[in-house]
């Protein structure tokens, strides 16, 4: 009888740990909002790579607004680049690339390891922050539009 109860929790044991993340629908939602995000990033990156070409097109306006947003764009760059930095997977889920699709800057931070709750709560602050950087660049690119006419 021992020995069964010690065979079923062996059994028991081995079935939890056979579970995968994509068996957590908290860890499935956290993928969900982690591929919204980094939807958004393929989006704005290609604008993102032009932040150089605009600033020189300001520096050449030689005025104080053109001046201030050279100066946000510069921030806006760096904001970008360290949400690069900071921007995670779901462990467990697998990376895939539409054919063609390049990032400028692919490198995989590694996923810290967290709670499944947790890791939810982090990818959609990391989803926050893209859609501020995203709306943010939007409007510098309309502010950027009237000061070049």
């Amino acid at each position: 009888m021992k020995k069964i109860r010690m065979l079923a929790a062996g059994i028991a044991v081995m079935a939890c740990s056979s579970k995968t993340p994509k068996d957590n629908p908290v860890l499935v939602e956290a993928n969900q909002v982690h591929l919204e995000a980094e939807a958004i990033q393929e989006k704005i990156e290609p604008e993102i790579e032009k932040i150089d070409s605009l600033k020189n097109l300001l520096a050449v306006r030689k005025t104080a607004k053109a001046d201030s947003l050279v100066n946000d764009l510069s921030k806006l760059n760096a904001d970008f680049e360290d949400w690069e930095k900071n921007f995670f997977a779901v462990p467990g889920f697998e990376h895939t690339h539409e054919e063609g699709h390049e990032h400028h800057n692919h490198d995989h931070t590694p996923a810290p390891e967290l709670p499944a709750d947790k890791m939810l709560e982090v990818q959609k602050e990391i989803k926050a922050n893209i859609e501020s950087i995203e709306a943010r660049l939007n409007n510098l690119l309309a502010q950027i539009q009237e000061a070049l006419k």
